[in-house]
């Protein structure tokens, strides 16, 4: 037992709790291929906040897309109208019963 904790001396502590957050951290350290992968993704994001401030459609292009989506949702609209034609009407219980006083005679 005393031989293996002189052993474990020298390996490598590790923190308590969680080891990647709080004071006593393990953090790895900075690599040249680290720092080129980061450089890419601030490249790509820089790209796509570019294409967010200037819209590839102009106001034109972006009208006649408008009234395409207009189009589609009247599209949408008369289909869901279609649908609900499919189902039962809605009916009152006297409807149902009424062919049962078709004998019925006021005096």
């Amino acid at each position: 037992m005393h031989l293996t904790q002189i052993l474990l001396r020298g390996a490598r502590k590790y923190p308590k709790g969680n080891i990647f957050r709080g004071k006593y951290r393990i953090v790895e350290p900075v690599t040249h291929l680290r720092k080129a992968i980061k450089i890419e993704e601030f490249k790509i994001e820089e790209r796509n906040m570019f294409l967010l401030r200037h819209p590839y459609l102009t106001e034109e292009e972006e009208l006649v897309h408008l009234k395409d989506l207009e189009r589609n949702e009247n599209f949408r609209r008369e289909r869901r109208a279609l649908k609900l034609q499919k189902f039962i009407k809605h009916t009152k219980l006297t409807d149902h019963l009424s062919d049962l006083r078709y004998q019925d005679k006021w005096e």
